[in-house]
């Protein structure tokens, strides 16, 4: 707002940036999660819930990625500063 963009201009920055980027994070995130097995446990006292976060996090960062350069450089994602 304080660069002249309208209120309407505004949501299309934040909504288009940040649900891309985060949409491709929990894709990946979750297809990992339930590959590795992860969502299938009973409780989160089991190691196997615990490695399927372990593996998720890391693949959704390096998912998002490409995807938040793209943005970047597209100009659909602004800077933070």
């Amino acid at each position: 707002m304080r660069q002249g963009n309208g209120w309407l201009e505004a949501f299309r920055i934040i909504w288009l940036g940040e649900t891309i980027s985060i949409a491709v994070m929990e894709l990946v995130m979750n297809f990992t999660d339930y590959h590795v097995g992860g969502v299938q446990v009973d409780s989160i006292f089991q190691l196997r819930f615990w490695l399927g976060f372990l593996l998720a996090l890391p693949a959704g960062f390096v998912a998002a990625w490409p995807v938040n350069y793209w943005l970047l450089k597209r100009n659909v994602k602004q800077h933070c500063h």
